[in-house]
Formats: C-alpha cells, structure tokens, sequence
C-alpha cells in the first residue's frame, strides 16, 4: 500500500507541473515572504514550491484519513495547556517545514537543471515536509476532545 501511495504521489505531481504555470500569482506571493528572510528563489521556484508543498499535504492528509489509527485512547485526559502546547507544536513544525523549503528552493535555483528537473528537485523533499499535517491532525483531535469534555 505505501508503494501504492509513493506512486500516486509521483504521478500526481508530475501531472501537476504542467499546472503550475497558473499559479503564479501564489509563486509571488510565496517569493515575496521568503524574501524577507532573504530567501527568495525567484517566482518560478516558489510556484514549484507552493505547488509541490500543496499537493504533499494534501496527500499526507488523504494517507491520514484512510490509514491513521483513531485518536480516542489520549483524548480522554486533555487539558487546556495540552491543546495550546500541540497548537505551537503545529505552528513550529509548520513553519520549520516551509524553511527547510525556502533553504531547498534557493539550492535548486543556483542549480543549472532543466524546469522540470527543478520542479522533481523540489517534489522529492516535499514528500517529507507534507508531514507537518499529523501535528496538526493531533491539534485538531485534541480541539474536538477538548469540546466534547467541555459540553459533558
């Protein structure tokens, strides 16, 4: 099943790439925050970016309805500080993500690839850093348990 699901991922993005020349109003305004911390790669690599970043959480969050295992044995004994520490959790894994591709980007950018040699260079990472969508799965598990003990 896990190769199955590499295989989508590859194939998916791959059919993306001739996509991305939509999206390039996302690739500037990706470029304009990454060049605040002066890492811009240009708008062409941050379209890839935003496109390679989208379609790896949209895939970790399809592989975590269909394969996670049910967060009800930890809901029972959440507290409000728990709720808040798994909410920065998410934000910091988020975060760390989008600047460990900021950090890729300006790598493939200085690289002279072919377009869709950059577009796969920046596709390959983003399969790792979709993974910020389980911290934020947790966060929203422990919201909903929160809820549910609130209303009892």
């Amino acid at each position: 099943m896990f190769i199955l699901g590499l295989v989508v991922y590859v194939l998916g993005g791959i059919g993306l790439y001739y996509f991305t020349g939509h999206l390039t109003a996302a690739g500037e305004v990706m470029d304009a925050t990454y060049a605040w911390i002066y890492l811009d790669a240009g708008v062409r690599i941050s379209t890839y970016q935003f496109t390679c970043f989208g379609w790896s959480t949209a895939c970790h969050a399809c592989w975590m309805a269909l394969f996670s295992p049910k967060g009800v044995v930890w809901v029972g004994s959440m507290r409000f500080s728990n709720v808040v520490y798994l909410f920065f959790r998410m934000l910091g894994y988020l975060f760390f993500c989008l600047f460990i591709l900021a950090i890729v980007g300006v790598g493939v950018a200085k690289r002279p690839f072919s377009d869709f040699h950059q577009f796969f260079s920046i596709l390959v990472p983003c399969l790792l850093l979709g993974g910020w969508v389980w911290s934020a799965r947790d966060f929203l598990i422990a919201v909903s348990g929160l809820r549910k003990m609130s209303v009892r």
